[in-house]
């Protein structure tokens, strides 16, 4: 009589004895990646965005400007004056390095510097200095009425001081909120950052803000 050996059931169950742990180690290395937290901006994060802010003037080339209508999917805003002696050439060359590290990305945020000075800045001032700076970023002329509008939507401080020399009344200094504010879109504030922030740092946040558009 022949007999049939019949397969061993032993060999299956030690197979998924062997197999199980890996399954699980697997299962908690995709659970690891899926709930890793995004690294933090090194922005100050703005608790509530807030409605658009308004920033409406005249581009130095004479168009009409209006920060909520920018194709870009953000802007790094910065005021001044182009007789500033310090922060504002600072910050102004710190925004044109902060777009040479983003590469690619780089026209995906608009650089936009709007003179706080009307008496002085002219259009053709406000564009030789933006240009020498960067020639793609946005230099914008306000009026006083629009920008005592834009002094209150962004809750800037702007105080022209006394001249130096009565006899020269157009020998003055302002003084200034110098906080960059990056807006998205519409508008609206997402980050800002104290003055002389350094641009890489700047740069990584605009990475993490465009990857997850």
């Amino acid at each position: 009589m022949t007999y049939r050996s019949s397969p061993s059931a032993g060999a299956p169950v030690a197979l998924a004895t062997l197999l199980a742990p890996l399954a699980l180690l697997a299962l908690l290395a995709l659970l690891t990646i899926a709930c890793r937290p995004e690294p933090e901006l090194s922005g100050r994060v703005a608790v509530e965005p807030g409605p658009p802010r308004v920033l409406e003037g005249t581009h130095y080339d004479g168009t009409p400007f209006d920060l909520t209508a920018l194709e870009e999917p953000f802007a790094l805003v910065f005021f001044g004056f182009t007789s500033c002696p310090d922060v504002c050439p600072i910050t102004l060359g710190n925004l044109d390095r902060a777009r040479e590290v983003l590469g690619d990305n780089a026209d995906r945020v608009a650089v936009v510097f709007a003179s706080v000075d009307p008496p002085r800045d002219t259009l053709d001032q406000i564009g030789r200095y933006v240009r020498a700076f960067d020639a793609e970023a946005y230099g914008v002329r306000l009026d006083e009425q629009q920008l005592a509008r834009t002094v209150e939507s962004f809750g800037l401080v702007v105080e022209a001081q006394p001249p130096f020399d009565p006899e020269k009344p157009d020998n003055y200094t302002v003084d200034h909120t110098a906080t960059l504010f990056l807006v998205d879109g519409e508008g609206r504030v997402v980050l800002t950052y104290p003055a002389y922030t350094d641009p890489a740092l700047i740069a990584g946040d605009l990475h993490q803000l465009i990857d997850r558009l």
